[in-house]
């Protein structure tokens, strides 16, 4: 935090679960930085914890082994991978009315003005029917259990 310029963080996630198919002591993997996690936010350098990938078994094993429960699982969520009313819209649009919280990143002012302006326009169902059966198409492993090195 010192190098970044700050007295704490908002959001600090365990990105990827430790795994049995990789490691034996999974479980105790996740405990321990998980107890890490937990010393920080305990000392206000972290305003909120949680996981990134974890599905409900691991989330499970989690919550059994500590005091403070995982207060996010962020997960990849979307339909396709298109960037280009921009196809980022249509996608932020989708989530919202799933209800699903989107966290859009960009670093340029006129898509960080796009990506808000999400909250005139609704996608009709045939719409959001048409974005559902949209085919896999890339992006992170959705099952940690089976993902490769």
């Amino acid at each position: 935090m010192k190098k970044l310029g700050l007295e704490y963080l908002d959001l600090y996630l365990i990105h990827w679960p430790a795994v049995s198919r990789w490691h034996d002591d999974w479980r105790e993997i996740n405990r321990s930085t998980w107890k890490a996690f937990e010393e920080l936010y305990r000392d206000g350098r972290i305003k909120a914890i949680g996981v990134s990938n974890f599905l409900a078994h691991h989330v499970q094993a989690l919550t059994e082994d500590s005091d403070i429960k995982p207060m996010v699982n962020q997960i990849e969520y979307h339909p396709g991978f298109g960037q280009v009313k921009s196809a980022a819209q249509i996608c932020i649009r989708w989530l919202l009315q799933k209800n699903i919280v989107p966290l859009p990143k960009s670093t340029h002012e006129k898509y960080i003005m796009e990506n808000v302006d999400v909250f005139d326009f609704l996608l009709s169902e045939e719409d959001m029917e048409a974005i559902d059966r949209i085919p896999y198409c890339g992006g992170m492993m959705f099952d940690p259990d089976s993902a490769r090195s």
